[in-house]
């Protein structure tokens, strides 16, 4: 009994020898095991190609809707009762001032005016003896008076019945176009009766309306330009500003004269002004260099001096041809003008420099 005793306690202490010793010729834990792995090598900033620009003075302009109006235009009415008698002008054709247009009959004009002239006459002498007994005393004070308000009675019948002789005559005011013609030979016509209308379309207005913002911005004088609907562009001149604004759209309404001595430019045509309102510092890039930042906003990415992304946002001031003007940025900036659509914000990147461009 106490041999098998023995004997266990001689196997449990050889298996405790082979599992120590086990142990020991693995070498136990390794000390690297316990080491936290290394970090992982950060990757390389994202290669940028920046373009170095430059602000130049721009003058900000205002695209208008607006139309063409002639200078002015007047509706010719008749002074004096009579028969239209002649048509001198017909409709749509050019007129000089003073132009004869239409014809009145004289009727009985000249015989009147004939008679205030004899009577005329007859006043004069007898204002002169009237004049030589006052004279010598022989004539009162007042029936010599009575003499001198005869004649002046008789010079403005004259005068009153040359007048009604030229109202006969219906005349151009100024050089135009006649755009109407009311009458036709043998109407009888009454005094204010509507005869013809001319218009004067040298120089052209051109109308449109400026916002409140822009009101401010122009000035007498200034010189913007007309595009018109059939292709043609005018230079012209702003002649009026008004001074209230239109309380159905709060717009004031602008006035731009053009010289048009061809008569090209005719009333009612749809223009589209271009009128400058601001002088500000402007870069000139292209459309490929707008993003849009989180909240939607137009704007351009660009290099800070620490290599990190910013954006700014812009605004388009003109859009042509040559390139894009936009204003909000600094008078010189780095312009991301590759790879800005895998960049972000504030991200660090490594700029290759490209061409400089200064804004022309």
């Amino acid at each position: 009994m106490r041999s098998s005793y023995w004997m266990a306690l001689a196997v449990m202490a050889g298996a405790a020898a082979w599992v120590v010793s086990g142990q020991m010729a693995g070498g136990g834990p390794s000390p690297a095991a316990d080491r936290p792995p290394p970090p992982a090598a950060e990757p390389a900033p994202t290669a940028v190609r920046v373009v170095e620009s430059v602000a130049a003075a721009r003058a900000r302009r205002v695209v208008l809707r607006g139309r063409t109006e002639p200078n002015r235009q007047v509706v010719l009415k008749a002074e004096t009762m009579g028969r239209v008698a002649t048509i001198d002008v017909d409709r749509g054709r050019r007129v000089s001032e003073g132009q004869r247009i239409v014809e009145l009959a004289e009727d009985d004009r000249p015989a009147r005016l004939a008679e205030a002239r004899a009577l005329l006459a007859q006043r004069e002498v007898e204002f002169r003896a009237s004049r030589t007994l006052a004279e010598r005393g022989f004539r009162a004070d007042n029936q010599h008076a009575v003499a001198r308000a005869q004649l002046d009675a008789a010079r403005a019948q004259v005068m009153r019945m040359e007048v009604e002789m030229r109202r006969t005559g219906v005349r151009a005011p100024f050089a135009g176009v006649l755009e109407a013609r009311r009458v036709e030979l043998g109407d009888y016509l009454k005094e204010g009766d509507p005869v013809a209308t001319v218009v004067d379309l040298d120089p052209v207005v051109v109308v449109a309306h400026l916002t409140e913002i822009d009101r401010a911005h122009v000035r007498l004088g200034q010189t913007g330009r007309a595009r018109l609907a059939n292709g043609r562009e005018v230079e012209a001149r702003v002649r009026y500003l008004a001074a209230n604004a239109d309380p159905a759209t709060r717009t004031f309404r602008v006035e731009l004269e053009a010289a048009n001595p061809d008569l090209a430019v005719i009333g009612g045509l749809t223009a589209e002004v271009l009128l400058a309102v601001e002088e500000v510092m402007a870069h000139r890039i292209t459309p490929a260099l707008l993003a849009l930042d989180e909240q939607g906003m137009v704007g351009v990415k660009t290099v800070d001096a620490a290599d990190r992304v910013a954006f700014h946002p812009v605004r388009i001031l003109e859009d042509g041809p040559d390139g894009m003007w936009v204003g909000d940025l600094p008078e010189r900036a780095r312009l991301i003008s590759v790879g800005h659509e895998f960049v972000r914000t504030g991200q660090t990147v490594r700029p290759v420099a490209g061409e400089a461009r200064p804004a022309s």
